[in-house]
């Protein structure tokens, strides 16, 4: 397992903070070919869709108003 940075923030810019969910600070384990780990990451989501994924505090400031879940000690596996 690696360990990474993540990328900057890559979201839908159509989707308005109050209908994102962010699962915020588990370990993200992306679908990339290396399987890439953020740890203490977060996967932003609205309704059935992920609009993003990366590292916490930026996802906080993109998304002020949306409901935080934490899933701090959990291992995250979008797009599964």
């Amino acid at each position: 397992m690696t360990s990474a940075e993540p990328d900057p923030v890559e979201s839908d810019p159509g989707t308005p903070s109050d209908a994102v969910t962010l699962l915020a600070g588990g370990d993200v384990v992306t679908m990339n070919g290396d399987r890439d780990v953020l740890v203490g990451g977060t996967v932003a989501f609205a309704a059935d869709r992920i609009v993003a994924v990366g590292a916490t505090g930026e996802l906080r400031d993109e998304f002020p108003t949306a409901a935080v879940v934490d899933v701090s000690g959990c291992v995250l596996t979008p797009g599964m």
